[in-house]
């Protein structure tokens, strides 16, 4: 208990002097962290090989799951500042189109004319350059694979938080799905930043 007390008092020390000038701050602590699919980690070898590996993938995936926290806010993983242009910094062709959307209205009624239940909804396309260059064969198994079917990623709410994510959504968006039409890793995002 008290090398547990010991180990938080110093992490509060740090954070007094790393941002003394700021009085909104806060830290998550992880203790006794392990990866639940990996085999027992045995030696200390190997449990700082599964914090690391966490720590990474924790890294890589929240700008992914946010789309618009503001600039202002400093988050960081580790000693790794995080900045929250996933997409942007991610997709090739990156175009953005903002749709009017009425909640109670028929779209085809007084088509053009603004509405009092009318809301907008942004949506961003563009060619996941990362997805694209992937391997359609597993490495390991020889498996043929595909990774560059058009996604469908939905956020929701100010922060723009992840609710959906659909790797092949061909036929929820009524495109082709036979063949390779619609496989050059498109990807669609919606973002309801009101949250309709």
């Amino acid at each position: 208990l008290d090398k547990g007390i010991e180990r938080l008092c110093k992490h509060f020390e740090d954070i007094c002097k790393k941002f003394h000038d700021n009085p909104y701050v806060f830290e998550v602590i992880l203790d006794k962290v392990h990866d639940r699919n990996s085999k027992h980690a045995s030696g200390a070898k190997d449990k700082q090989a599964t914090v690391a590996e966490i720590m990474k993938t924790l890294q890589n995936d929240i700008p992914m799951r946010y789309l618009h926290i503001d600039e202002t806010f400093k988050f960081s993983v580790g000693k790794k500042e995080l900045t929250f242009r996933y997409w942007q910094e991610r997709l090739v062709e990156f175009t953005e189109i903002e749709i009017p959307v009425r909640s109670k209205t028929p779209w085809h009624e007084n088509f053009g004319v603004d509405m009092p239940d009318q809301y907008w909804l942004r949506i961003f396309l563009g060619f996941d350059r990362f997805r694209i260059a992937e391997s359609d064969v597993e490495p390991e198994t020889g498996i043929k694979k595909s990774n560059k079917q058009c996604s469908l990623y939905i956020y929701s709410r100010m922060s723009g938080r992840l609710i959906l994510r659909e790797r092949d959504s061909r036929v929820r968006l009524r495109l082709n799905a036979g063949g390779t039409e619609f496989c050059q890793a498109l990807t669609v995002i919606i973002d309801d930043v009101d949250g309709h």
